[in-house]
This record gives structure tokens, C-alpha cells and sequence, in this order.
């Protein structure tokens, strides 16, 4: 792999829409992905991850992962936990060479992928006082288990409903053409997708692989706000940037959370 290096920058009115938002410029950022059994392809979504997850947690001052190298593929789930504490407005990816990692002399060496990156993060400071509380019915399901999320609003309120596919792109869930928002009463936990909707939402692994992580995005904002969601996210699909961008025009009056699960396919053993 030839070392590259590439640059990604939101359009300018994504900072006149986050005025109420501190930018973080130059965040230095790595990860190294050493996974048997993984494809190139997932060890690079992987160690960009974590990379992005690391930059995210020098902008609030905190750190969740200790060590940089990754071996267990399952720590995606952690890493994606780490996308709704700031809006990353620029990014610089340089690829290193690829390496060998070695555990002791009795294992064989498989691939080593290194990434840096920088990256400007915005921090939002938020206007409002809402607070969500989101659940899944389980972290790890089978390939066809429906999956089932629990949403709590501690006002009346209007919530969306996003996934982060595998492909490390965001697709709308909800609203859409048929499903408006789903409003949320004070108070009362709501289960989405009911018992007798004709919606629901299928557990499913991308061709060629044994498992994925994945995540639920759900944004939710007081009805008093009058936030059309779909007015807002025109898009069925976007790059993360292209969330980012569009979802920073509202972040400061809504709330967020992420569910991050994985999924195996029904000959994996946990």
C-alpha cells in the first residue's frame, strides 16, 4: 500500500450553522488494526474508527482506549460510542506502509495497518435541556434477529432515526416517505418498531463477511422546537461528513445517542 494522504473539508456554512460550537484544529490522531481473518477493507474501516474515535476524545479532554493497536474486532461497538461527543469538520488521512504483527514465535504473522490522521473537531455546546435515554433490546444479534429500540424524552418530543451501516455510511431511517418522526410522549419509554408496525428492522451481514458493527443514531428534539427532521436530512444516504454537515445546522437544540450492536452471521460462535 502506497502512502497517501487525503484531505476532506465541509462546505463553509457548516461553521456559520454551529455558532454555538468551539472548533479544535490540528487533533493528532492513529491506529493500528492487526486482526486475523479480517479483509483489508474491514482493517482499514476499523483502524479508521478508532482513529476518529481518539481524535474525538482529545477534543473533550478524556481518554476511553488506552493503546492504540487493535486485535479484536469487536471494539468497533466502543469506538463508535464515541461519534456523538463532537462533529469532526475536517480530516487528514496518511496511510503507513503496511507491517507484520507477530503475538510470540509460536503464532504466525498476519497484516499490520497503520493510520494517521488530523483532524478539526467541533464541540457543540448545546441549547437545550432534553434528555434522551435510548436502548437496544441486545448489543449482539444473528444474522434476521429484529431488533427493537427503546426511546425515553424528558419532554414531548419529535425523534429520528439514523443507522451507520458497515460501509461506514449513514442511511435515514426515519422519517421517510411513509413514517413521519415518531413523537415521544414526557416520560413514557416508546418501543420502536411496535408489535404492529408494518416496519421492522432486520439484522443482516454484508456479503463475504462473517460479522459487522453497526449503529443506531437516534436525534431528538423538544415538539416546541418545530425541527422538520426531513427538511433538514434531505438525503436517504450520506458519507459521515455529510451527516455531520447537515446535522450541525440543528446539533445546539437537539440531543443525541448512539446504539452500537454487532452482528454474526448464524454460524459464528460468541
Amino acid at each position: 500500500m502506497h502512502k497517501k494522504s487525503i484531505q476532506i473539508v465541509l462546505a463553509a456554512t457548516l461553521l456559520a450553522n454551529t455558532l454555538n460550537a468551539k472548533l479544535i484544529e490540528g487533533i493528532s490522531a492513529e491506529a493500528v488494526v492487526a486482526i486475523s481473518g479480517k479483509s483489508a477493507e474491514e482493517a482499514e474501516q476499523l483502524a479508521l474508527r478508532r482513529a476518529r474515535a481518539e481524535a474525538l476524545e482529545k477534543a473533550n479532554g478524556v481518554q476511553i482506549t488506552a493503546t492504540t493497536l487493535v486485535k479484536d474486532g469487536r471494539l468497533a461497538i466502543d469506538f463508535l460510542k464515541a461519534y456523538t461527543s463532537g462533529i469532526i469538520v475536517k480530516e487528514e488521512k496518511e496511510w503507513l506502509p503496511p507491517t507484520f504483527y507477530q503475538k510470540d514465535k509460536d503464532s504466525a504473522p498476519i497484516p499490520q495497518y497503520h493510520l494517521k490522521i488530523k483532524a478539526d473537531i467541533e464541540i457543540v455546546e448545546k441549547e437545550t435541556d432534553l434528555t434522551l435515554n435510548a436502548s437496544l433490546n441486545r448489543e449482539i444479534f444473528r444474522e434476521n434477529d429484529l431488533s427493537h429500540i427503546t426511546v425515553e424524552t424528558s419532554d414531548e418530543s419529535v425523534v429520528a432515526i439514523f443507522y451507520m451501516g458497515a460501509d461506514d455510511k449513514i442511511y435515514k431511517l426515519v422519517p421517510d416517505k411513509i413514517f413521519n418522526a415518531i413523537k415521544v410522549k414526557k416520560g413514557e419509554p416508546l418501543v420502536f418498531p411496535a408489535k404492529d408496525s408494518k416496519m421492522e428492522f432486520k439484522m443482516q451481514v454484508l456479503p463475504q463477511r462473517q460479522s459487522v458493527e453497526e449503529a443506531f443514531w437516534i436525534i431528538a428534539s423538544k415538539q416546541s422546537e418545530n425541527i422538520d427532521f426531513n427538511k433538514i436530512f434531505l438525503k436517504d444516504e450520506y458519507t459521515l461528513h455529510d451527516f455531520f454537515n447537515s446535522y450541525a445546522k440543528i446539533a445546539s437544540k437537539c440531543s443525541e445517542a448512539i446504539l452500537p450492536y454487532q452482528v454474526v452471521k448464524q454460524n459464528i460462535r460468541q
